[in-house]
């Protein structure tokens, strides 16, 4: 107890993610894209082309996208970092790989890196799942046998068991 005031709360955990502004709220990336996304920056970047042409660019390949790579140029051309501009699609890991190495002058390279990362988890997540359906398959079937037997086949032997011959035939059959 702190005197009068009571017990204090705790303070709230700071989020890993930032909110999205208003604009952009709806706007979502998933690791397919945001890896197809990053390669394509990787590609644009190696050839030589600058950052800015690469995500205008990359908004004419990638349409459905548009809102982020307009959001995030609108940050770059603000001043903002790229690693801050894409820090509400990306963790807080990967934000501050990505602000590391734009600071050391590696950002290709992280680029590239980390859409090789978010494939092969993409591709995980898939075989992840496929292999998880066999198993649910089995499970499922096993659940409806249960009540296969439960609703039709118990019943049914209840009630054989209630009928019961006559004790003279009873006594023959041995």
């Amino acid at each position: 107890m702190l005197g009068k005031r009571g017990w204090r709360r705790p303070k709230p955990r700071a989020k890993l993610r930032p909110l999205r502004p208003r604009a952009i709220r709806r706007a979502r990336l998933s690791e397919r894209q945001l890896a197809q996304w990053f390669s394509l920056l990787v590609d644009m970047l190696k050839v030589g082309f600058p950052l800015r042409r690469a995500l205008s660019f990359a908004k004419v390949i990638m349409p459905k996208q548009a809102p982020v790579i307009d959001y995030v140029a609108t940050n770059l051309s603000q001043g903002i970092s790229f690693a801050t501009a894409v820090r509400p699609w990306v963790t807080a890991d990967q934000a501050v790989q990505l602000q590391l190495a734009e600071r050391h002058g590696e950002l290709t390279q992280a680029l590239g890196e980390l859409s090789t990362y978010l494939t092969l988890r993409t591709k995980e997540k898939q075989k992840l799942r496929a292999l998880l359906q066999y198993p649910l398959l089995l499970l499922a079937l096993l659940v409806g046998l249960g009540v296969v037997l439960r609703l039709y086949v118990y019943p049914e032997l209840q009630s054989w068991q209630a009928w019961q011959l006559p004790a003279g035939l009873v006594m023959a059959l041995q």
